[in-house]
């Protein structure tokens, strides 16, 4: 008799030479065309066939069902640029089947660990680098009823239908059905679906622009997507526009109402549960999300009334949270950043047509050159070189290619503000109601220390991180008065007896070393922007850069250590009666540099909080 081990090990054998028998056809095909020498068709199989045991054993992994994949994604790379290369345009069988082993290995896997969220993550990826439209939407439905409480599912499934399908009434069910489950849970997903009914409000105008049928026309080219079916009547007989500002508004109530669960960052979250009560945390909560909407409608263009409206509301509902008071005195300069980022865009496209145009031009005239030369010397020389070279270029590099993309995108702050002249005034103004509103904050919240604490943080990690980003750019003015905010805000918590100790220490910072205090804090921010840039809103990504605790201790620190080395050698100078030795506060910068390094020892999460 035949023992169980030696049967299962007998079926898995039958099991892969059963799907090694499948490729026969595919690897003759390679054989018949001259894709593939004889000792690389047999390294093929031998490789397949080393995978196909692996995944089929009892101990398989999920890195063995990965690698799997990535050899057939890297083989499927080698087969396009050698049929480029050979001159093969026509879709071969070997082409089908090639792909389908792909999906059938991820569908392998996905069906062995249907839990595992990044299978399914990886396994969509690889649709659309393929090209597998259908099956992608049927990967992402799939993965939806298996894993119905994951935002970043529901976002992807929209995102996918809006911008590769154009399809506004899919992405829309798909976000609210997300909504109806997730809705007091993930400020992402209420995110999400604003952007999109921006985006539809942005792409009906262009539509409506484009076609005459609107008064005001949006500048800019007409964007792909949509339906024409789906134009929005405004209520009560109004314009276009005014309907589109009222779904957006009917959005941002309703996520106000919801006030989701992850809105608000941890260390304002316990700070608030700390303080009292359910009532105090859903109004921070409800605050962060109305305040990041704010700053997603800011920056889309020709959004300057619904952003006025939306501030309204906002004002009306949570003008006294630090969250949202941040948000309305910044939210313009928010508005004229992504203004000056769009031009600087636009600018750079310009730029590209106009070359692209006269490498078009440059090529039909070498063209025209080489049509008088020898057809047997185009055949056999240059010309041939050249084509596999620009084969090359095009299959290889696809990771380049989207990291051009990721530097055509940023935009540095010396374009930002050469773009828009009227840029530091913005930001002068900006800061002044920010100031105003750290006042009012202050005075409101005597007797409640933790959101007097919390706005103090907000303001400084804000104006830091607009030191940090613009800083390269900004005039010698400019610099002064983000110093001299800074320096306000820690006097201001000093008169209102709001103990914060990072706002003393930053006060005597900036007082004893302003220059100093710039100079760490762009070495402290040099190393994060070498690793990544961003590409967005830059208005998001500062207020993103407010709530960064990390960045804002490593500047906190890079400051102090600087600005510690100045005072010990003022103070060395003043001591051997050397000319020109500067006075000092030494107490409170050695008093605050020591809490504030005790602070951050024992808890990272404290530090623009230390009492």
């Amino acid at each position: 008799p035949v023992s169980s081990p030696s049967a299962a090990r007998g079926a898995m054998a039958d099991r892969v030479r059963k799907l090694m028998e499948e490729m026969v056809p595919e690897i003759d095909e390679y054989r018949r065309r001259g894709l593939y020498s004889e000792p690389e068709l047999r390294a093929l199989v031998k490789r397949r066939e080393r995978f196909e045991l692996l995944c089929h054993g009892r101990m398989a992994q999920r890195v063995d069902f990965v690698s799997y994949a990535q050899h057939e994604l890297r083989l499927h790379a080698l087969h396009k640029l050698r049929k480029r290369r050979l001159g093969v345009k026509k879709r071969t069988q070997a082409d089908t089947a090639r792909v389908r082993r792909i999906h059938f290995i991820l569908e392998r896997a996905c069906r062995k660990w249907k839990g595992d969220k990044s299978l399914w993550a990886t396994w969509a990826d690889v649709c659309e680098k393929t090209r597998s439209h259908s099956r992608l939407q049927r990967v992402l439905a799939r993965a939806l009823q298996l894993h119905p409480r994951e935002p970043a599912l529901w976002i992807r499934a929209a995102a996918w239908e809006w911008e590769q399908r154009g399809s506004a009434t899919n992405a829309r069910a798909l976000l609210q059905r997300g909504l109806r489950l997730l809705g007091d849970e993930s400020g992402e997903l209420w995110a999400a679906y604003f952007q999109f009914e921006l985006s539809f409000r942005l792409t009906l105008l262009r539509r409506r622009g484009a076609l005459g049928l609107a008064s005001s026309k949006v500048a800019g080219p007409s964007t792909e997507g949509g339906e024409g079916t789906e134009e929005a009547e405004a209520p009560n007989g109004g314009s276009t526009e005014e309907g589109l500002d009222a779904i957006a508004r009917i959005a941002f109530t309703a996520a106000l109402d919801a006030a989701p669960a992850d809105a608000a960052p941890p260390a304002v979250a316990t700070a608030a549960t700390a303080a009292a009560s359910a009532p105090a945390l859903f109004a921070a909560r409800s605050a962060a999300i109305g305040a990041r909407l704010l700053r997603l409608a800011a920056a889309q263009p020709k959004a300057s009334s619904l952003t006025r409206a939306i501030a309204e509301e906002l004002r009306e509902r949570h003008a006294g949270t630090p969250a949202a008071a941040l948000a309305l005195a910044t939210y313009a300069l928010d508005a004229e950043l992504a203004r000056a980022r769009r031009k600087v865009l636009n600018e750079r496209k310009r730029d590209e047509k106009v070359q692209r145009r006269e490498g078009e031009g440059s090529n039909a005239a070498r063209a025209d050159d080489d049509d008088d030369e020898d057809e047997e010397v185009t055949r056999g020389g240059r010309m041939a070189d050249g084509d596999d070279d620009g084969d090359d270029e095009e299959e290889g590099g696809g990771a380049e290619a989207l990291a051009a993309a990721a530097r055509t995108a940023y935009v540095g702050a010396e374009e930002l503000l050469a773009s828009s002249p009227k840029l530091e005034v913005v930001m002068g103004a900006a800061v002044g109601r920010l100031a105003t509103a750290l006042d009012v904050c202050l005075k409101n919240n005597a007797e409640c220390p933790a959101e007097a604490l919390e706005m103090l943080s907000r303001t400084l990690c804000y104006l830091r991180a607009l030191a940090r980003t613009l800083g390269a750019g900004l005039s010698q003015g400019a610099r002064a008065s983000l110093r001299a905010a800074t320096m306000a805000a820690g006097s201001a918590a000093a008169a209102a007896h709001v103990p914060c100790a990072t706002a003393a220490l930053w006060r005597a910072v900036l007082a004893a070393g302003a220059e100093a205090a710039d100079m760490a804090g762009a070495e402290a921010a040099k190393g994060e922007e070498e690793e990544e840039k961003s590409v967005g809103s830059p208005g998001v990504a500062l207020a993103e850069a407010a709530d960064s605790i990390s960045a804002f201790s490593a500047d906190l620190q890079a400051a102090t250590a600087c600005t510690l080395s100045a005072v010990l050698a003022a103070r060395a100078q003043a001591r051997d009666n050397a000319a020109g030795a500067r006075g000092v506060d030494e107490a409170a910068l050695l008093g605050g540099a020591e809490a504030c390094a005790q602070a951050l020892a024992t808890d990272a999460a404290s530090a623009p909080l230390l009492a």
